[in-house]
């Protein structure tokens, strides 16, 4: 069971890349994102299936890891990478800016980011990330409306 929650939690296991496995794993997304089949309601599904699991993966990997928001959980990037495209365009230009600001809110952590991070197990885990993937998908989104892309 440990192999299977850690499969999952480090991305296939992109998670034990020494060197940033947060963006492999967003990289990893994008590439999952390319293949998968179009349609509202099947992304819906997804995106509130791959939150909640992650949430659920990412609580029981803390443990295992006995680490808080270890590196090598990588679900969380994931996760964040579908949210940040939500109801966009799957144009190039809005994939390529969706990988751009979202591992950039990501890596900052603007302050209340960084204060979601110690709620319990997976939830500060997730949250952090939802909450960058949101704020990149508000921007473009709002680039989208005012056909600034």
């Amino acid at each position: 069971m440990d192999l299977i929650i850690k499969f999952f939690a480090t991305g296939f296991f992109v998670g034990y890349i020494p060197f940033a496995p947060g963006t492999v794993a967003s990289l990893l997304a994008l590439g999952i994102y390319l293949i998968l089949p179009n349609g509202l309601f099947f992304y819906l599904i997804f995106l509130f299936f791959s939150f909640f699991f992650g949430v659920y993966i990412a609580s029981k990997a803390e443990k295992n890891f006995r680490n808080k928001d270890d590196r090598r959980i990588v679900i969380d990037e994931i996760a964040g990478f579908f949210i940040a495209l939500f109801l966009l365009p799957g144009t190039y230009k809005f994939i390529i800016l969706a990988f751009l600001l979202y591992r950039f809110f990501d890596i900052i952590k603007f302050p209340f980011f960084g204060r979601v991070q110690y709620l319990p197990g997976g939830w500060g885990i997730m949250l952090d990330d939802l909450f960058a993937a949101v704020i990149t998908n508000i921007i473009l989104q709002i680039f989208r409306l005012t056909k600034i892309l």
